[in-house]
C-alpha cells in the first residue's frame, strides 16, 4: 500500500528525497518507501518525522485508523512505541 502522505509531507517541508536521505536511507528506498514497495521501520518513521518537523503520533494515528488492526500507542521516554494487539 502506498504511504503517500510521507511524500505530501516532504513536499509540505521543501524537502528532496537528496535532501532527505541524509538521514542515512538512500533515495532509493525513500522513493520505495513513499510508493509502497518497501516496509518501513519505526526508528526509519522517526528520523522522517524529525527531518519534516512533523509529529509521528499524529502520523501513525491517522495511518490506523483506516486499518482493522488494533493499535495502541504508548509513550516511552525516547519517543513512542507501538503495541499491536489482535
Amino acid at each position: 500500500m502506498p504511504i503517500e502522505e510521507l511524500r505530501v509531507i516532504r513536499k509540505e517541508a521543501g524537502l528532496s528525497l537528496e535532501e532527505v536521505s541524509a538521514i542515512g536511507v538512500t533515495r532509493q528506498t525513500l522513493a520505495g518507501i513513499e510508493k509502497g514497495e518497501v516496509d518501513v521501520a519505526l526508528s526509519v518513521l522517526r528520523k522522517l518525522a524529525a527531518k519534516y518537523g512533523y509529529d509521528l503520533r499524529v502520523y501513525l494515528e491517522r495511518r490506523l485508523e483506516s486499518r482493522t488492526l488494533q493499535v495502541d500507542l504508548l509513550e516511552v521516554e525516547d519517543g513512542i512505541s507501538v503495541e499491536v494487539s489482535e
